[in-house]
């Protein structure tokens, strides 16, 4: 009888582990998806202020290098935190 209420203790246990770390995962996921959408909303916009700095005259080159540079870098740190399977 001792145990069977061990068994049945430690099964409460670890059921309550693993509900615990499904939790987590749920959360990191849903932080994941938040941060990709972020990020795409951010390229995004980078892109088409980047494709209107090009459209003007006279639009200082060090502004332009920036907006490049940042929309680089925003398509590299996507492409290396959320790698294509």
């Amino acid at each position: 009888m001792e145990n069977e209420n061990e068994y049945l203790e430690m099964c409460e246990h670890f059921k309550k582990v693993v509900d615990d770390k499904d939790k987590s995962i749920k959360m990191l996921l849903m932080l994941t998806h938040e941060l990709k959408k972020e990020i795409l909303t951010t390229y995004g916009i980078v892109r088409m202020l980047d494709r209107e700095i090009s459209a003007i005259e006279g639009v200082p080159c060090n502004i332009r290098h920036l907006t490049e540079d940042l929309r680089g870098h925003l398509s590299e740190y996507y492409d290396k935190l959320f790698p294509l399977p």
